[in-house]
């Protein structure tokens, strides 16, 4: 009987997984072709303020000391059936929160960093002028980056505190 229920709600998983990556996958395509089909795909890539991003995360989990745990979170997350004790589960839990706050906070600096050299077009002491809107736009990305790690690592996450209520 038990059995029965877990494939139950195993199936009702996999169906919310799903559910999920096709919502995701719609999503992507939608704006893909409201901002101008694939060739614009382009403009939502920007390595300087995804690097900066992603490295500001990366040393804020390496300072805090959460970096392993962090990428264990994912092995927990995913895998079925994989024996973790409590505290790993907590040590996994803490490292997917501290990542969270840190890529919002890497995304922030970059806008910050986008924003400064927009201002400086801006006053006529930078680039033509007429590039603000490109160096705006750019300084958006951070933000946005910030938010799209967020949506990724919030599954995770609640995944993460189904696991240690069912411990």
């Amino acid at each position: 009987l038990e059995s029965s229920e877990n494939y139950k709600r195993e199936k009702k998983e996999m169906l919310l997984v799903v559910l999920g990556i096709a919502a995701l996958l719609f999503w992507v395509v939608l704006v893909i072709y409201i901002c101008g089909g694939v060739a614009a795909v382009g403009n939502f890539i920007d390595v300087p303020t995804f690097t900066c991003t992603i490295t500001i995360t990366i040393l804020i989990l390496t300072v805090a000391g959460l970096l392993k745990d962090f990428g264990k979170a994912f092995q927990i997350a995913i895998k079925k059936g994989i024996s973790v004790s409590k505290q790993q589960i907590q040590n996994s839990l803490l490292a997917v929160k501290t990542a969270i706050f840190a890529v919002n906070i890497g995304g922030a600096l970059s806008f910050s960093i986008g924003l400064v050299i927009a201002l400086k077009v801006w006053s006529g002491t930078g680039n033509e002028p007429e590039t603000l809107p490109i160096w705006l736009a750019v300084a958006f990305l951070g933000i946005v980056y910030g938010l799209v790690a967020t949506l990724i690592l919030i599954p995770v996450y609640m995944r993460l505190k189904a696991k240690l209520i069912e411990e």
